[in-house]
């Protein structure tokens, strides 16, 4: 039985439902609140009342759809880079999944990533660059 300050909540079917990153969520009432279960990427629970984690107190935004557009761009730096275009575009991607879950208004959280977008494309162009001008290409 699970219980939230000695609230007991009735057994229910959980039916999670996954989104775009895989991080699952199951929506019940609580109280007279919305609430969600989630489970992130790491399999640790957490409870979202009204928005707002539990466990961390931080508003919790589910991952949008368009973050993926980001990712498949981001895809190529995976092969053209070898390790460090690997690594740079690894980090780009962890960073654009967090700046796309904050409580930001959309067109902000979309004009950010493209920022961070450009930016990993254009380090990865000076590591690049630096690299050939150190072995003399």
């Amino acid at each position: 039985m699970l219980s939230i300050n000695g609230y007991e909540l009735q057994p229910f079917p959980v039916k999670f439902i996954q989104d775009s990153l895989g991080m699952a969520a199951h929506n019940f009432g609580f109280y007279s609140k919305n609430a969600t279960l989630i489970v992130n990427f790491n399999g640790q629970p957490d409870i979202v009342i009204d928005g707002v984690r539990v466990r961390t107190g931080k508003r919790w935004v589910k991952t949008p759809e368009w973050v993926w557009v980001f990712i498949a761009l981001l895809v190529p730096m995976l092969f053209l880079g070898g390790a460090i275009g690997g690594a740079i575009g690894a980090i780009a991607t962890g960073i654009i999944v967090s700046v796309s879950q904050k409580p930001l208004p959309t067109v902000a959280r979309v004009f950010i990533c493209v920022g961070i977008y450009v930016l990993a494309w254009m380090v990865r162009g000076l590591v690049a660059n630096a690299i050939m001008h150190i072995i003399g290409i």
